[in-house]
């Protein structure tokens, strides 16, 4: 198995799975994961929990997150896949805007990611990998041990502790603005969402001076 497209979601997966159809690339597998268990108290999330099981039942070389309502292009795994084979110690993200309506296309944000100083695809650096799309060799992210299940206690950020690992390991972060996708708003769960975003945030600031010191190079969650 060469790629496994993992959709965490608790939302509707139909217009993943249509988009994943039309794909020009066929040796993959897709792994929608739906939430599978009662929070643990004092959780808001278990989108790191979810994340690390679908990792482990993972069989392909590369992993592709790709985050309900989105809508992709036939050749986005093909893509994916030419970058890991030329580099196979690459993460790779996609940019995208987000639409109140597909049909007719009806855009209300605009990615702020997106730039033209240095051509369409470069190196960025790990903060700027979404996982809403994009690619991540399944062996460095059991290298330094999955997500954090402790993010979960908080809303988000998750990704970027992992991401800040995965660069400590020696993995580069790449944009590849020629590979978009068209997401569906959709507003948050919670009017308090706030509130958890920013516990999650101050674990990430301590975090991040660990990984910086050298003291935190590896998690234990796969």
């Amino acid at each position: 198995m060469k790629i496994s497209v993992i959709i965490p979601t608790i939302r509707d997966s139909i217009l993943n799975e249509k988009c994943l159809e039309r794909q020009t690339f066929k040796n993959f597998e897709t792994i929608v994961q739906r939430p599978t268990r009662v929070k643990p108290p004092g959780h808001f999330y278990q989108l790191s929990h979810d994340y690390n099981l679908a990792i482990k039942k993972s069989k392909g070389e590369l992993i592709i997150s790709y985050q309900d309502g989105i809508e992709i292009r036939p050749d986005t795994l093909e893509r994916f896949w030419e970058h890991y084979k030329s580099n196979p110690k690459s993460i790779v993200g996609a940019v995208g805007d987000q639409y109140a309506t597909l049909i007719p296309p009806v855009k209300v944000w605009v990615d702020p990611r997106r730039r033209t100083d240095f051509g369409s695809f470069y190196e960025c650096v790990p903060e700027d990998i979404e996982f809403t799309l994009c690619s991540i060799p399944r062996k460095g992210i059991f290298e330094v041990g999955g997500f954090d299940e402790e993010y979960d206690l908080g809303a988000a950020v998750g990704e970027k502790e992992l991401m800040r690992r995965l660069d400590k390991a020696g993995y580069r972060s790449y944009l590849d603005q020629s590979v978009e996708y068209r997401s569906l708003h959709h507003e948050r769960l919670t009017k308090d969402w706030d509130k958890y975003y920013m516990i999650a945030s101050n674990l990430y600031h301590k975090h991040i001076l660990e990984i910086e010191q050298g003291e935190r190079r590896r998690v234990d969650f796969l």
